[in-house]
């Protein structure tokens, strides 16, 4: 064995080792050459179970179309709510021109989530000296408004204390006015000692309290909040109003149990393709066809090591995606084999017909993977553009996989393969033995090919 391919194979066994540490269960923290990454398996909606919300803007008053800027606006804000919500791994894309797909894996609670993304998050204090009589839950009509959302600087949740106003130790909501905030609200505060000031969210009122002395800059609103409840209102005030109203066309919830059974059906099926693909190039191809097969297991590490380190959220498709290149990585190794068994067949050593079967198989190879390559870029594209995740999916799976499969089968099968044959005596080299032969795939007994002088002669007749 030359040191070329020598270092060559402890290379890859550096990086097998490496990618099965990365492939090990659980999440954990890689820090090494100023790389410090988190790695773990990111699944989306279909395989862990949670919700998927799709949500249609309707123009606002006065106006009859929705522009592109309202719903990269939209897009943004339900992106900023979503993160607040602490979700992992979310899905929000744009549909169509008015419609906005947001999947959440792993929440459960949909009127929650509902609220916090969809509602518009328009709040308001609302002078209710001419209506002495409203209570919490009555709609906003003619009332005039004091100061809105626009003016608040910050939003939190806060408890309030016992002896205060919140009445004990509940959840409440903090908030903070910009500088034309505070002097409005302390100029009707100031004035308005002793009369009810309504706070108002979707035009809804949420509080009505009595004012008790001039507020200016900050203040808190209390109530019979839950603690989710007043961080969805937190969520929806800190990242802004939505442009345009929003309403929700259709909610799908998937339950974790029918996410990990389709996991279970998935590796059920990719299991037994793996095993009946192994099972054909040992068969048929025989030593070369198990060192396809340790090739093919070393693609598998890689590819689930880039899946978790990139990290690619895996769907179902996302699998299928997957499943699919594992063909395309045995169908390298076909071209490959079957060009050295031509060589082989013609008299070439082991060597020179192993080099041979390599290099010759390589244009084929190569521009099939690039049709698979040009593919899968123009399904993500498409995907992208039309809101269309599973097709993302499906693609960024199998570009993975298929420049990961041709790496392992062109390049990972040589060394083994070399590996191997500098362990064959040279003189075996010629193939004329019939059980080497047989190990790799040809005929018991050389074909029989007529001396020069017949072959001149049949040329000449």
């Amino acid at each position: 064995m030359n040191r070329r391919t020598l270092y060559s194979l402890i290379f890859i066994l550096i990086l097998l080792g490496a990618g099965m540490y990365i492939d090990l269960p659980g999440a954990r923290e890689i820090k090494f050459l100023g790389i410090d990454k988190q790695i773990s398996t990111h699944r989306g909606l279909d395989l862990q179970g949670g919700i998927a919300i799709l949500l249609k803007a309707s123009p606002p008053a006065g106006r009859t179309t929705i522009t592109s800027d309202d719903m990269d606006a939209v897009q943004t804000i339900v992106t900023q709510r979503v993160n607040a919500f602490g979700v992992s791994e979310p899905q929000i894309q744009q549909q169509g021109s008015d419609h906005l797909l947001v999947e959440l894996p792993g929440i459960q609670d949909p009127d929650l989530a509902e609220k916090t993304i969809g509602s518009t998050g328009l709040l308001e204090w609302i002078d209710l000296s001419g209506t002495p009589n409203a209570k919490v839950g009555d709609p906003v009509t003619d009332q005039p408004v004091v100061v809105s959302g626009k003016d608040l600087t910050n939003a939190s949740v806060g408890f309030s204390q016992p002896g205060t106003s919140g009445g004990g130790t509940g959840p409440e909501i903090d908030f903070q006015f910009n500088s034309d905030g505070a002097k409005a609200f302390g100029d009707f505060t100031g004035t308005h000692v002793g009369q009810p000031l309504g706070i108002a969210l979707d035009k809804t009122l949420i509080e009505v309290a009595t004012i008790q002395s001039k507020i200016t800059d900050s203040g808190r609103i209390t109530g019979k909040f839950s603690i989710d409840e007043a961080r969805s209102i937190v969520i929806q005030l800190k990242y802004g109003s939505l442009p345009v109203p929003l309403s929700i066309e259709a909610t799908q919830s998937v339950g974790p149990t029918l996410g990990q059974d389709s996991v279970t059906r998935s590796f059920v099926a990719g299991e037994i393709g793996l095993g009946i693909v192994v099972a054909f190039m040992v068969l048929y191809y025989r030593l070369p066809g198990t060192i396809a097969a340790v090739a093919l297991g070393s693609y598998g590490v890689w590819t689930y090591a880039v899946f978790r380190m990139w990290p690619v959220v895996l769907t179902l498709a996302g699998i299928a995606g997957f499943i699919l290149s594992i063909g395309m990585a045995v169908d390298a190794n076909v071209l490959i084999f079957e060009r050295m068994k031509e060589e082989l067949r013609s008299g070439k050593t082991l060597g020179a017909a192993l080099e041979a079967g390599f290099s010759r198989a390589l244009p084929s190879i190569r521009d099939s993977n690039m049709c698979t390559v040009i593919i899968c870029i123009v399904l993500y594209y498409f995907g992208s553009n039309f809101g269309a995740s599973i097709i993302q999916g499906f693609a960024i799976t199998l570009l993975t996989g298929v420049v990961v499969s041709f790496l392992t089968a062109y390049f990972c099968s040589r060394v083994f393969l070399r590996t191997l044959i500098a362990f064959i005596p040279h003189r075996l080299h010629a193939m004329h033995g019939s059980r080497l032969r047989w190990l790799f795939g040809l005929e018991a007994k050389p074909l029989e090919r007529p001396a020069f002088g017949q072959r001149t002669a049949e040329a000449r007749a």
